[in-house]
């Protein structure tokens, strides 16, 4: 008969395997995570991209019309509307072209959670921006003679409330605007900006 020196199998014992199993799971859940935290802080970045593109988009728009209103016509704590003189291929806040001369209003407001801007009497309008829940509005005067150019330059201007303010003594607008709650994010992020009328800039230094 012939010897063989066959030597004898080895392996894992249960005890390691379950410690593999625990090791490989642990590694496996600390990935997990990572990858979860990873998504949701590019949700969290486009959610804050997107908005910041909503308001450049919403606040650009309205200070053209601020800027370049002859007057306000009539304003709110909550609405304003401006008139209009086109000084030759203007657009309005429909992104219509105006001839020389030709007069309109553009009056902005919310409306259903969306920043809208109408023409003259329009009962409906261009919808600016969605997702805003809220505008307020500061009126600076000029009937205040504690207003003069220099105060302007300086940023010192003072604002109050447009509720109860006579709309011809409107030389600037200071305009908050607060969005609607977009996931991940919560409702409440607002933006701001302030707008001088040119066509009334040069009031300043007259006094009232």
């Amino acid at each position: 008969m012939l010897a063989t020196n066959a030597k004898p199998q080895q392996g894992f014992t249960l005890v390691e395997l379950l410690v593999a199993l625990a090791v490989g799971a642990l590694l496996l859940t600390g990935i997990a995570s990572s990858i979860a935290a990873i998504t949701r802080a590019q949700t969290t970045v486009r959610a804050y991209e997107d908005i910041q593109e909503t308001l450049r988009f919403a606040s650009g728009m309205m200070q053209r019309s601020i800027r370049a209103a002859q007057q306000v016509a009539s304003v709110s704590a909550t609405q304003v509307t401006l008139s209009r003189v086109s000084g030759g291929n203007t657009l309005d806040c429909h992104g219509a072209t105006r001839a020389a001369n030709a007069t309109w209003t553009e009056t902005y407001l919310i409306n259903s959670n969306n920043l809208e801007c109408r023409l003259d009497n329009d009962t409906s309008g261009v919808i600016v921006a969605f997702g805003v829940s809220a505008l307020a509005l500061e009126c600076a005067l000029h009937s205040s003679a504690a207003y003069d150019s220099s105060d302007w330059e300086d940023g010192i201007i003072e604002y109050e409330s447009c509720g109860s303010v006579t709309a011809g003594n409107v030389i600037g607008l200071n305009a908050t605007l607060t969005l609607t709650a977009r996931p991940p994010l919560a409702a409440g992020f607002q933006h701001g900006f302030s707008t001088v009328l040119r066509a009334r800039q040069s009031e300043l230094a007259s006094g009232p």
